[in-house]
């Protein structure tokens, strides 16, 4: 009877070790791709430039290129910035609301950064 009860004590032990050492390969894991992902602020830049570029570009198609009337050919054009990031951008109007909205879309290598802005015509 008594080995039996050190049987179960050592494999319990075993067990609630195992469980220790799983959890802690999973939060070393997070932390090392938190640290992945914080350690390319360059690239984050970029691409909030970018998303701001791509603004920028479409507010510009909407209101200058297509005077409001279609927004077909300025939707979706990808642009390549010097820097190598690319920047797209998507134009919407509510009709109902009078509100035209912009998003832009960066991309510089792994990073994507979105921004959109809204105009209230009304």
């Amino acid at each position: 009877m008594k080995n039996e009860k050190g049987q179960a004590m050592i494999l319990i032990s075993v067990m609630l070790g195992g469980l220790v050492l799983s959890a802690t390969a999973i939060a070393g894991m997070l932390m090392y791709f938190t640290l992945q992902q914080s350690s390319d602020a360059i690239g984050s830049a970029a691409a909030f430039f970018a998303a701001d570029a791509g603004v920028e570009q479409g507010l510009y198609c909407y209101f200058y290129e297509l005077q409001g009337s279609n927004l077909a050919p300025c939707e979706d054009q990808p642009v390549l910035l010097g820097n190598g990031a690319t920047a797209t951008s998507t134009i919407t109007y509510d009709s109902a609301t009078g509100a035209i909205t912009a998003t832009g879309i960066g991309n510089a290598g792994r990073t994507e950064r979105v921004l959109q802005t809204t105009i209230s015509t009304q």
